[in-house]
């Protein structure tokens, strides 16, 4: 049972004979409670996954003096570089194909991940908004393609091994916030936002849904607690008019 699909509650070849309606409903009742079956060794796959996940934060944390050590977290989870390098961190997990397009709840089994396995020269098929573009067009990825890609791996890995991480690396940053965090300022008002937002994220996370963002929740519960909690007294007004009207 740890390591086989789990079938349906029903009968295939009774549900084939059943009027639509009733297929319908056993259909998406079966969904709705069991997804697609899938075996539970499949779901420990994933925890493993999100735990790898935060180790590679906490690595690329420890190339910052006074980071990286979890006994110490308390006092240095706070600091910008931290959250800038969960930020990059997150960057470089998604291209690298392991985050929330990997495994078998997205479709993928063997390999279980795509990103850096798409970018061969020539193997692989994409989708050119405008064929004819020379150099971008095309159906299959070329050299420029490939080394764009590996550029920007560089780059990202580059600066998550620095100490500090130089700012002009973060304008991919986008920071969308619930109306309650903006509004408060530590107090109930925060607390309360913090708390639904924790609410949110654990119960997308716990349900492991199709698509599987979970190191992406990971990140929103860092990215809440870092911004509101751990920098509450922050204000907007403070950012540079350019940089609020580019988040904005």
């Amino acid at each position: 049972m740890f390591l086989r699909p789990v079938p349906p509650p029903y009968d295939p070849l009774e549900w084939e004979k059943l009027p639509f309606p009733e297929k319908a409903r056993q259909a998406c009742l079966s969904w709705a409670m069991q997804g697609y079956g899938t075996p539970l060794a499949i779901y420990l796959v994933y925890a493993f996954k999100i735990a790898l996940y935060v180790w590679g934060w906490l690595l690329c944390c420890g190339h910052t003096p006074g980071m990286g050590e979890l006994a110490d977290i308390a006092v240095w989870w706070t600091r910008p570089e931290a959250f800038q390098k969960a930020i990059l961190w997150s960057m470089l997990f998604e291209l690298l194909g392991l985050g929330c397009g990997s495994g078998p709840l997205t479709g993928r089994y063997l390999p279980p991940v795509g990103g850096a396995l798409y970018f061969p020269p020539t193997r692989y098929h994409q989708a050119g908004a405008v064929p004819s573009l020379p150099l971008l067009g095309g159906f299959r990825r070329g050299w420029l393609d490939v080394t764009l890609y590996a550029a920007t791996l560089t780059l990202l890995a580059t600066t998550l091994l620095s100490a500090v991480p130089d700012p002009t690396h973060l304008l991919a940053l986008a920071v969308l916030v619930p109306i309650l965090l903006l509004a408060g300022d530590g107090g109930p008002v925060t607390l309360i936002g913090l708390a639904l937002m924790l609410m949110l994220h654990g119960f997308i996370t716990s349900n492991v849904p199709m698509g599987v963002p979970l190191e992406w929740n990971v990140m929103m519960l860092y990215g809440g607690f870092y911004l509101f909690q751990g920098h509450a007294t922050a204000d907007l007004t403070a950012l540079n008019p350019a940089t609020l009207a580019l988040l904005l």
